[in-house]
């Protein structure tokens, strides 16, 4: 797999996260619920792997989710690692801000990653995110801002998930689709 793409499957992994909306992975830890509709995130990453030169490419990765309550829900017990792929999922707030922490299994080749990073609610419109992850495999570090931009388009139901090209909304799947996790 070359550079770009590694760039967008992380990109995508950590556009879930960010999304991840209203729900709890525990009581005491509960996002503030969003608007449902379609929220587009448009997210920096650099990254790197052993062997190859540092990613200082700065394009913007631009993905899409339409969202729901239930799969807002669902996106937060994945992501908190009801996935069966996480052994700690931390997440703890100061007013708007929430600062999550894992370590979960390395979906580029085996062994553990981990990440840190805040997500702050400016709003129930806008969301801002910032992360570090680092496995054996290769490190990276995230900027995203997800905002609210209306009804979801004609055909697009709550689950999709996809990039936005040329101003186009691109299916890539639906999160009702992906394989049941413990806890679905």
């Amino acid at each position: 797999m070359n550079r770009r793409k590694h760039r967008a499957a992380l990109g995508l992994l950590a556009f879930a996260a960010a999304m991840a909306g209203s729900g709890a992975a525990k009581a005491d830890q509960e996002f503030p619920p969003r608007k449902p509709g379609f929220w587009v995130t448009t997210m920096v990453m650099h990254m790197s792997m052993p062997g190859m030169v540092a990613d200082k490419d700065s394009t913007p990765i631009i993905s899409a989710m339409c969202t729901d309550p239930a799969t807002d829900a669902l996106s937060m017990k994945r992501m908190a690692g009801d996935n069966g792929k996480c052994s700690q999922f931390d997440i703890t707030h100061a007013g708007n801000v929430y600062a999550i922490s894992g370590t979960c299994a390395d979906p580029m080749g085996g062994g553990v990653m981990t990440t840190a990073g805040t997500i702050t609610f400016v709003s129930d419109t806008e969301i801002h995110s910032e992360s570090k992850t680092s496995s054996a495999h290769f490190s990276g570090d995230e900027t995203g801002d997800s905002k609210w931009s209306g009804a979801c388009p004609a055909g697009v139901v709550p689950g999709d998930i996809g990039h936005m090209i040329n101003g186009q909304f691109v299916k890539l799947t639906n999160i009702n689709n992906l394989p049941k996790t413990p806890g679905d």
